[in-house]
């Protein structure tokens, strides 16, 4: 039986392939004049919303305003082009209340948000945790007849808080 398994295992090693190298972006990275702006139509477009602050006085008067049960991620880069954010779980609780919460609010200094994804890919590094994603929007599904579920595997309501900085 170790046999045939090796044997299989085998044949399937010297039919792999290496893969091929992921390839470089040639073209003109998209520039926004507003990056705020398209941030927020991207967002919208993907069923979340974004609120801009001024100060930690009154991102602390909305946060304190949150629904009960909303769970509020720190997050960052944020991606103009998409409105995607990047967040990683800082543990394993954090990382399934963000699943499993009905609204979830992504925290991201307005220094984070850039003009396109590969200008975010620049901000990540790998190393710091083994998981980490790009939000945009709340969770959507459709089945086979096209019936639209959002929240089915994640949260129904994503809302990004940008916080600027006064200088």
């Amino acid at each position: 039986m170790a046999a045939s398994r090796d044997e299989i295992l085998g044949a399937l090693a010297a039919t792999r392939a290496a893969p091929d190298p992921i390839p470089g972006f040639a073209g003109e990275p998209v520039h926004f004049e507003d990056p705020v702006a398209a941030f927020r139509e991207a967002l919208a477009a993907a069923g979340g919303s974004l609120a801009t602050f001024t100060g930690r006085a009154d991102l602390d008067h909305a946060l304190a305003s949150a629904e009960p049960g909303a769970v509020v991620l720190a997050g960052g880069p944020a991606v103009a082009e998409s409105g995607a954010v990047w967040w990683v779980p800082r543990s394993e609780a954090e990382r399934s209340a963000a699943f499993l919460a009905e609204r979830v609010i992504l925290v991201v200094a307005r220094e984070q948000l850039v003009d396109h994804l590969h200008a975010a890919y620049q901000q990540i590094d790998p190393a710091v945790a083994h998981y980490g994603c790009f939000m945009a929007g709340p969770s959507k599904t459709a089945d086979i007849e096209q019936a639209l579920v959002i929240g089915a595997h994640g949260p129904r309501a994503l809302d990004v808080f940008l916080r600027e900085d006064p200088k």
